[in-house]
Order: structure tokens, then sequence, then C-alpha cells
């Protein structure tokens, strides 16, 4: 039996163009399979969008170590703002300089984002630290069309089980998904992290994910419809490509717990929020 040694994302490679997806291979839902769902203008995924990086992305388990395609996932958290991984971003850049990275933010249109605030996720070496705010023209604010998620009003504590939500996006095919389709665990469970040290900041979870699904939301509904984010999803523990469909600590795919995200980030949210009442 395994124990938990490490936490890692699984990236895919392709020896000839150096091809990247970040996420876990972990797929817990029951059937063994996730919805498809539509990307629209409105309702619970319009916020959720892929993320692509506009340049090669520091990424060591490439030969090169660099990846020349890398997509991941993110998600409006305010009218001009995006969060999603910092591996989704920087890669395993340690000491990044925010003018040589941009993404572009796909969701219903495509928009450029530039990184303002981020975790040090490769210096520091933990999890909780694996986030990045992106920020776009003011232009180009998608969340004053599409919405956006919001600061949650409980804890992750108070949700009952299976209440939890998480969408994204593969980077690739695998299994029963094709890239650029988004796909959605409706009903999902946090778990507990007491007595796992690198597990400190993070929210354990048995939502179903798959490459390039890294900086997708794990959100729940409020009444009236309202959507409120948690945390950001970031990989998980002893990845196996197997379809796991009952929750294994062992096993257990991680997201960044909100309240491990730095207060810089939290500032600029809420300005961006007072900014364009």
């Amino acid at each position: 039996m395994r124990s938990v040694k490490h936490m890692a994302c699984l990236v895919a490679v392709s020896h000839l163009v150096f091809f990247a997806t970040t996420g876990s291979a972990n797929v817990f839902n029951k059937s063994g399979k996730d919805p498809l769902v539509k990307q629209t203008k409105s309702g619970t995924y319009a916020a959720i969008g892929r993320i692509v990086a506009n340049q090669p992305v520091p990424w060591s388990k490439n030969p090169t170590g660099f990846a020349q395609s890398f997509e991941s996932t993110g998600f409006l958290v305010s009218p001009c703002l995006i969060m999603t991984s910092y591996h989704s971003v920087f890669g395993n850049s340690k000491h990044p300089n925010a003018k040589d990275f941009t993404v572009t933010f796909h969701a219903h249109r495509s928009v450029l984002a530039t990184p303002v605030a981020w975790g040090p996720r490769e210096s520091s070496g933990r999890p909780a630290d694996d986030w990045t705010l992106l920020s776009v023209a003011a232009g180009d604010c998608l969340g004053k069309e599409l919405g956006w998620l919001q600061f949650p009003k409980i804890s992750i504590h108070d949700l009952p089980a299976g209440k939890l939500k998480t969408a994204g996006y593969p980077g690739r095919k695998f299994d029963d998904k094709q890239p650029d389709q988004l796909w959605a665990h409706r009903s999902c469970s946090a778990y507990s992290s007491y007595n796992i040290p690198l597990a400190a900041g993070t929210i354990l979870n048995d939502c179903a994910l798959s490459p390039g699904q890294s900086g997708s939301p794990i959100f729940y509904e409020g009444e009236g419809g309202q959507l409120f984010y948690l945390g950001i999803q970031t990989g998980s523990f002893n990845p196996t490509p197997e379809i796991l469909r009952n929750y294994d600590s062992k096993y257990a795919n991680t997201a960044v717990n909100l309240t491990s995200i730095d207060d810089s980030a939290l500032i600029a949210i809420g300005a961006d929020l007072q900014k364009n009442k």
C-alpha cells in the first residue's frame, strides 16, 4: 500500500510538439464519467474558461525543460480578474517575471490576461501556494458579460457532503473527454486533511478531474442560484490513470483553500468589485 509522499500534477507530453496539460488523473465520479456541459453566456458554468499559455512554459518533466503548448482552466472572480493555478501560468519557474508570462482566457470569446499576484509555489514547495490571479484590459472585462464566482459566505467545513461542484477543460483527449469541451462534476465532497502535513492549506476532495483541469474552481450553489468559490483545483496525491470510484486519501485530488490565498490578491479582487459596481 502506498503512502502519501508527494503531490503532483499530471502532464501529457508529446515528443513531437512538447504539449503539456495540467491537472490530476484521478477521476472519482461513481459512474466513471462526468457530464459534458455547454459553455454559455449565462448560468452555472459561464465564468469558467480555458487558459492557454502564450509562450513556452518552464516544465522540468519535458526533455527540453519547456512545454511549447500549455493548457489548463481558470475562472472569473470579478469583472476583470481571473483565478487559476500557479503552474498553469508559470510552470516550474521559481522566480517568474510577470512580464514574461501571458495567457489567453477563452470563455465565450478570447482575451489576453496577465498575472498580477501569485503564490510562491515553486520556491516554497507548498501545494497551498499553487495559485495565480490574472487581470485583463479594461475593455476585455468578461465578468461584465458572463458574471463571476463570488467570495464564499460559509467555510468549506460547513458545507454538507455532496454539495461541492467543479468544472473544467481537459487539455487533450483523455478517456471519454475531448479537448475544448467543458466537463463538470455536480456533486462531490471535501475531506479532512488532518495529519497530512503536505495537505496543509489545501482542500482534499473527490471531485472528478482530468488533465487540463488544474485551475478549475471548486464551488457551491447558494440560495437563489448564486455561485461561491472555495478553492482552486491543482493536482493530486500519487496520480494514477485509473478511474477510482471511491475516495481514498492516498490518491486525493487537491485544491488550494481560499484561506491560503495572499491578502494582496483578495484586496485586488475587492478593489475590482468596488470599481465596477
